[in-house]
């Protein structure tokens, strides 16, 4: 699916004269109690399609997918390759940005676009991530059992095999606890508080998760 900009209401091409006709393509609420995984690229065909396939290796839930959001890429060659290669993976869904958009712009669209496809949790992964401990999704979302839980993250590791930002401190007094290479977030509570502030500076979104 192309996306023309990043307002929700443009998911499709101009051949869908209708956002609400459009919506009967989503198959919305479909998928009740169920994770997918977003992944954000731009010509990084290889780093992502590593990523992907960790993820599709260590799911345990078959209803566990994957939203493969391209930011834009200039290569066509490699946007094809990149397609080609999960074109035929039911649990993969792809879209493409026909602009740049800032991180935060494409986060918010990713969560929309996930839940207008049904899903209760997005996990949020960026593409040089890989090696994902078997049934990450499982265990995700038995985490999500307590309804006071809006967001889950993963412990990463550097080659040594130490933690990399353990315990991120934001600023005096506060840390987030979970890493920005990846964290699962409960949709619900995600809409209700409007998404990322899109007037943050750049690379700030941490400090909005801890607010």
């Amino acid at each position: 699916e192309n996306i023309k900009n990043s307002s929700s209401q443009n998911f499709f091409d101009d051949n869908d004269k209708s956002f609400e006709k459009s919506k009967t393509r989503i198959n919305v609420n479909s998928n009740s109690n169920s994770l997918i995984f977003s992944v954000r690229q731009w010509d990084n065909t290889d780093l992502t399609i590593n990523c992907i396939e960790s993820i599709l290796d260590s799911a345990e839930n078959q209803q566990t997918s994957v939203l493969l959001f391209d930011d834009c890429s200039k290569d066509i060659y490699e946007l094809v390759r990149l397609f080609s290669h999960f074109c035929d993976d039911e649990r993969v869904f792809f879209f493409r940005s026909q602009s740049r958009l800032e991180f935060v712009e494409s986060y918010n669209l990713c969560a929309d676009i996930s839940t207008y496809k049904g899903f209760d949790f997005m996990y949020y992964v960026n593409n040089d991530t890989h090696s994902f401990s078997k049934g990450i999704d499982v265990k995700t979302i038995e985490l999500f059992d307590d309804p006071k839980l809006g967001i889950v993250g993963h412990k990463v590791f550097n080659k040594d095999g130490c933690i990399r930002h353990n315990k991120i401190k934001v600023k005096s007094g506060i840390s987030i606890p979970v890493p920005t290479e990846g964290y699962a977030i409960r949709l619900s509570y995600f809409k209700f508080l409007g998404g990322f502030n899109q007037h943050l500076t750049r690379y700030r979104e941490d400090l909005d998760l801890v607010n």
